[in-house]
């Protein structure tokens, strides 16, 4: 028995003798966590102002990344004008029961002097590690750091052998397209040319293509479009023909450096053929007359005004030509009145001082004086109330007021429906209205009152 049982121990030590070492084995075998961080150049030696591409890589195997990152220590120097980095789309795979992750980051950079320098810095990131607590799992994030795989890149200047003289300063590759507008024309119209550059790299403070032999045209300089999409460049250059021998624009050239075969190149547009047709002649213009009245002239020409060729008719006093009479009238009238009893007071008080006479002399000068002025400011207010109500009008409609009372006269501006206006004349079924610094003739019957103005 106590055999049996030294033999029954013996074999369950041995079982978990084997299982622990298999569970050794399999620890032993599982990968550990780490990450990695390399930086890229492409290409690793550029020319001065030649854009290049740095790619930063993250591989993160059992290490859960998060979204924070950070690079300490990058440096461009004088060489290399780093840009933004942009991140590109992660990658995820399982392996050996680990999750492995790749993150990927792009900057669009630029040489600016020649020299090399060495890019070392030093990846801030943040990691998440997940905890079973008695409330369940709970994420906590950490920043780590670590150093990156270093990269060299290299600057060189630009060949200065065989640099023609109109170099633009582009780096790359490029095409060029010449555009004109219009090309049915008559000499001395302009013409606009249109000058196109697309392609890949840097075209940054680049200038304008030159036109080939433009001693047919009168050339104005050349403009940078605002609105062009990304990659492109747009030039506009307005030209003027000279004569008719001018049969295509002048051809534009555009000198730049392709930085993969390391050579200057020029592109040349081909000139865009011009038809010419005639100018057609300037169109007359003749200083606006009153129609003539039916009397009048017959055979086409302005008949010249006269006193007799309107016709004549009775001042209607609730028109707002009879305002303007009545105004005159009134005014005149309360002048006259005025200096009457001024007189009249002066005479009496002079008398009254000279004779001392009864006190009846200095009343009649103070009722004249104040008669005076009452029929004075009675008559201004009567006007100017009466020509409140006459000459304000609304507009029934949108309108335009033209420079002169006939619908071929130049319109000045454009009255909105329902502004008030001030009419200051009549015409021949057309009002001269004021609206604050605006003026301008419009029709009659554009007015809202039942009692258009009446016309002279």
């Amino acid at each position: 028995m106590i055999n049996g049982n030294r033999n029954l121990d013996l074999r369950l030590k041995g079982l978990a003798l084997v299982a622990m070492l298999s569970t050794s084995a399999a620890v032993a075998q599982a990968p550990s966590p780490e990450i990695r961080v390399t930086l890229a150049a492409t290409p690793a030696t550029v020319y001065v102002g030649q854009p290049f591409q740095i790619l930063l890589t993250v591989h993160a195997r059992g290490i859960t990344l998060g979204n924070e990152f950070g690079l300490d220590g990058l440096n461009g120097g004088q060489q290399v004008a780093l840009g933004q980095f942009q991140e590109l789309t992660p990658t995820r795979t399982s392996a050996g029961g680990q999750i492995e992750e790749t993150r990927q980051f792009r900057s669009e950079s630029h040489g600016i002097n020649p020299g090399a320098v060495n890019l070392a810095p030093t990846l801030r990131f943040t990691q998440l590690t997940h905890e079973r607590t008695v409330f369940g799992t709970t994420t906590f994030q950490s920043t780590r750091s670590t150093p990156v795989t270093p990269v060299a890149v290299t600057v060189i200047p630009l060949p200065t052998a065989g640099r023609p003289d109109d170099f633009s300063g582009a780096i790359g590759q490029f095409t060029l397209d010449l555009d004109a507008t219009p090309t049915d024309l008559a000499v001395g119209d302009l013409v606009t040319l249109t000058m196109t550059i697309r392609g890949n790299g840097r075209l940054a403070g680049v200038t304008s293509p030159t036109l080939d032999h433009p001693d047919a045209f009168k050339t104005y300089p050349p403009q940078q479009a605002a609105d062009a999409a990304p990659g492109t460049v747009r030039f506009e250059q307005t030209v003027i023909p000279q004569s008719t021998n001018a049969v295509a624009t002048p051809a534009a050239r555009f000198t730049f450096f392709d930085t993969t075969a390391g050579v200057y190149r020029t592109l040349l547009a081909p000139p865009v053929p011009l038809h010419f047709h005639a100018r057609d002649s300037a169109p007359s213009f003749s200083p606006y007359r009153p129609e003539s009245s039916p009397g009048g002239a017959t055979n086409g020409s302005i008949a010249p005004v006269t006193s007799a060729a309107p016709e004549q008719t009775t001042p209607d006093w609730r028109g707002a030509t009879g305002v303007l009479s009545l105004r005159v009238l009134l005014s005149f009238a309360t002048g006259i009145a005025w200096l009457l009893a001024t007189g009249l007071a002066l005479a009496n008080l002079w008398s009254w001082h000279k004779r001392r006479a009864a006190a009846i002399s200095w009343r009649a000068a103070l009722v004249a004086l104040l008669f005076g002025g009452a029929c004075f400011a009675g008559t201004r207010y009567v006007v100017n109330l009466t020509a409140a109500g006459l000459l304000e009008r609304t507009l029934s409609t949108s309108t335009p007021a033209r420079i002169a009372p006939a619908s071929a006269a130049r319109e000045l501006v454009i009255f909105p429906q329902g502004t008030p206006v001030t009419i200051t004349e009549t015409w021949n079924g057309w009002s001269r209205v004021v609206q604050g610094d605006a003026w301008g003739w419009i029709p009659s019957e554009s007015l809202t009152s039942s009692d258009s103005p009446t016309e002279r």
